[in-house]
């Protein structure tokens, strides 16, 4: 061997790939092996020959083949024993790895970084360095944080202490998901996530918890605790940076609180265990945590629901005096403006910032609006005695306008429709869509499930036919049954319907035209939350061990809820919606698992691809090899299950799609949907 030639990561685990194997092996399954191009797999077999030189007559190339060791074993052995006893190696990481790096330099450091220097510790050029930096730009912008570039100067974050370590938090768990190998291990320290986040003193805090008595009975599930402990070692390492939170004067909690005496306990063991001392500041932000944690039995949200309640009726009263409207108390505007009000309100307290994209839409078309808000703010700036900056502000102009417009009702006269199947979920949606496109006569009137009709009330609202993917009857209105996918001929079945129903008289209430101010703003605010729990709640399952529905309708309800009561709900639910019959496509690989629940208080999209999957459909044993999960709370909106319709249409209609969400890793599949809640955001906003 050369001892001038230094062998990369790479080079190294090839060649010991190629010398372990008895015979040919492809350049494919090499490709595949090591996740390259066959092309990269011939260049580094020639630096590999370059490297062994005299021995290189040792690896035989041959075309149709592919590669393999022709020595005997004792030059097998020889050679094996050269390679043990290379003292260096020059690292080469993957685009992973390497934007991970990055990232975790610039959220550590509050000095703008030179872009050579990212080229010498990475050891890659300046063109691979910018390109990683726009797929950090795009990861920062997804976390609300601004990437600013320089010239002269280097790059830098602009973000608060909050945003900073909400990112390192999510880095953390990313680098997780992506189950990096061991190479990564040859990261330099100070751009490794993972050392970085220290397993001994990760062990150390979760055994400390043990010994808060306080905790005990609250932590209902492993995810919590896991959640619990990385923050507080989050806490811990910024405090050692010299990063900690030293504002004192943050509204936090009373003291008698229970997630201000939790976060007290948990500083005090923290202080303890490891000789450090904790600013105040740090106690108010993790009392914040605690307060709006899930899984922690025992913390009441009495007092933040009831701060969020006076200021919710207080803001609406001061809407109607201002605009002399009467906004409908049974409308459901408090109990939502209340629900956005609670996490709100502990923002507003600590001094955290959050991104609105619709913040210049709603300044500029809405200013009225925008105005009203400001002026309602000043509820909140009087109870919490901070000012309510302009994002905020921005989401409160869309919850009031919502109000004010539903309290003007509007009538459009076209032939009044439900949509119904078991779940009124994902199948009801996907068929709304499909009726709604092909039938500008029919007016959606509701989409709901099949288990919950009350024909009753349907003729009291004015329905003349309902669309089912079950048979139905209802003597007084006209049911057609169709599937999700509507066929040509079930078309016709409901062009039928239509006609008859276009034919005979129908007393409509006069009811005041309006503009499109109500539609827009009540979408834009539940798409936009519905938009942001799919991202947030997404989790995609790689080779997953599961070989009967039954364990993965289980393990689904595990990790979509906290409490058993929870668990059970959601088991039973999907449960019965499946009894009523699966949704798969048409090649029966991919399968639609859904249903609305009790058991979530929002909405989860997960990808799960099993191993050795069997279930009878239809009388014949199928394997999909990917399930899409799809879940929402029983209470879901409308425009909630528009937006998972929209999911729903992209899965049948999009063969790209598809094909992402059954291949690819958790990034990839998270920019693709991404993508498709994005067109659909920008589709209903234009109407």
């Amino acid at each position: 061997m050369e001892g001038n030639h230094m062998l990369t990561t790479r080079q190294y685990d090839i060649l010991a790939y190629v010398l372990q194997g008895t015979g040919f092996v492809t350049m494919s399954s090499i490709a595949s092996r090591f996740k390259l191009s066959t092309r990269t797999v011939q260049r580094e077999l020639d630096t590999i020959a370059g490297y062994l030189a005299g021995d290189k007559v040792l690896i035989e190339k041959k075309t149709g083949y592919g590669v393999r060791f022709c020595g005997d074993e004792e030059a097998r052995m020889r050679l094996l024993s050269s390679m043990r006893e290379l003292n260096r190696l020059r690292p080469v990481f993957s685009q992973n790895e390497r934007v991970f790096a990055v990232l975790l330099a610039l959220l550590t450091s509050d000095e703008p970084r030179k872009i050579y220097t990212f080229t010498r510790e990475l050891g890659v050029t300046e063109t691979t360095v910018g390109q990683d930096l726009n797929l950090c730009e795009k990861w920062l912008h997804d976390n609300g944080i601004e990437l600013v570039r320089r010239p002269g100067v280097g790059v830098y974050v602009h973000a608060d202490e909050w945003q900073r370590r909400q990112a390192m938090v999510r880095l953390y768990y990313n680098v997780q998901d992506e189950n990096v190998d061991n190479r990564s291990e040859r990261l330099p320290n100070a751009l490794d996530v993972r050392r970085l986040f220290d397993p001994d003193k990760i062990a150390q805090i979760d055994a400390m918890l043990d010994h808060v008595s306080l905790l005990d009975g609250l932590i209902q599930n492993d995810r919590s605790r896991g959640a619990i402990v990385v923050h507080l070692y989050m806490i811990l390492l910024r405090v050692c940076q010299g990063a900690g939170i030293v504002d004192e004067s943050a509204v936090t909690p009373e003291s008698d609180n229970v997630a201000r005496r939790l976060a007290d306990a948990l500083i005090r063991a923290l202080e303890e265990r490891f000789m450090v001392r904790i600013p105040e500041g740090e106690r108010a932000y993790l009392a914040t945590l605690m307060q709006t944690a899930k899984g922690l039995g025992g913390i009441s949200d009495d007092e933040a629901e009831t701060r969020a309640q006076r200021i919710a009726e207080r803001m609406i009263s001061m809407a109607e005096a201002r605009t002399g409207a009467m906004i409908d108390p049974g409308g459901g505007f408090t109990d939502a403006l209340k629900k956005h009000l609670i996490p709100t309100l502990a923002r507003l307290s600590m001094g955290m910032e959050i991104r609105n994209p619709i913040l210049e839409d709603v300044k500029l078309h809405y200013q009225e609006l925008y105005q009203l808000a400001k002026e309602c703010g000043t509820a909140i700036e009087e109870e919490l005695g901070v000012p309510v900056p302009d994002q905020e502000l921005g989401y409160l102009a869309v919850h009031l306008g919502v109000a004010l417009e539903d309290s003007r009702s509007y009538y459009s006269r076209r032939c009044r429709a439900v949509v119904c199947c078991p779940s009124g979920m994902v199948t009801a949606q996907l068929l709304a869509l499909r009726v709604n496109r092909e039938f500008p006569d029919i007016e959606t009137a509701d989409v709901v499930s099949t288990s919950n009709l009350d024909f009753d009330q349907f003729a009291q609202n004015n329905v003349e036919m309902i669309i089912s993917t079950v048979p139905l009857t209802c003597k007084t209105i006209p049911c057609v049954q169709v599937s999700p996918f509507l066929t040509d001929a079930e078309k016709d079945a409901v062009w039928q319907v239509l006609k008859r129903c276009k034919s005979e008289p129908h007393a409509q209430p006069e009811r005041a035209s309006l503009a499109d101010l109500a539609t827009t703003l009540a979408r834009t605010r539940n798409v936009i939350d519905t938009i942001l729990q799919v991202l947030s709640n997404l989790f995609v399952e790689p080779d997953a061990a599961y070989s009967t529905m039954d364990q993965v309708i289980d393990s689904v309800a595990m990790r979509t809820s906290t409490t058993k009561a929870e668990i059970d709900r959601v088991r039973n639910d999907l449960v019965e919606r499946e009894r009523f019959g699966s949704t798969l496509t048409a090649d029966a690989r991919t399968m639609l698992l859904h249903c609305r629940t009790q058991g979530v208080d929002r909405v989860w999209f997960g990808v799960i691809r099993p191993q050795s999957l069997r279930y009878h459909y239809r009388g014949e044993e199928v394997a999909p090899d990917t399930i899409l999960v799809m879940l929402a709370p029983k209470s879901a909106t409308k425009q909630t299950l528009g937006t998972l319709g929209s999911l729903s249409r992209e899965i049948v209609e999009s063969e790209s799609f598809l094909e992402t969400l059954r291949t690819a890793d958790q990034r990839r599949c998270y920019a693709a949907i991404e993508r498709v809640l994005n067109n659909y955001y920008n589709e209903i906003s234009r109407q």
